[in-house]
């Protein structure tokens, strides 16, 4: 009698190992996978980031030459 409660309880606890190692593998590739996209982001943060920057002050630096060339000149 003891015999078949301890057989299926061993298969359930068998069930249960393999459902946790499958579980745990899912969680971690999910884990990389999102650490990856983020990595992804915030590399497309700080090249978006510097494009503006060089545009902004591309800009400025752009009309401030101008303005004091023609401002020199005149």
């Amino acid at each position: 009698m003891g015999f078949i409660f301890s057989k299926s309880m061993n298969e359930n606890m068998k069930n249960q190992q393999e459902f946790m190692v499958t579980h745990a593998r899912l969680q971690l590739e999910r884990h990389l996978t999102m650490q990856n996209e983020m990595r992804e982001r915030q590399m497309a943060m700080q090249i978006a980031w510097s494009r503006e920057f060089l545009k902004y002050f591309g800009t400025f630096f752009g009309i401030a030459t101008i303005s004091l060339a023609t401002g020199y000149a005149l």
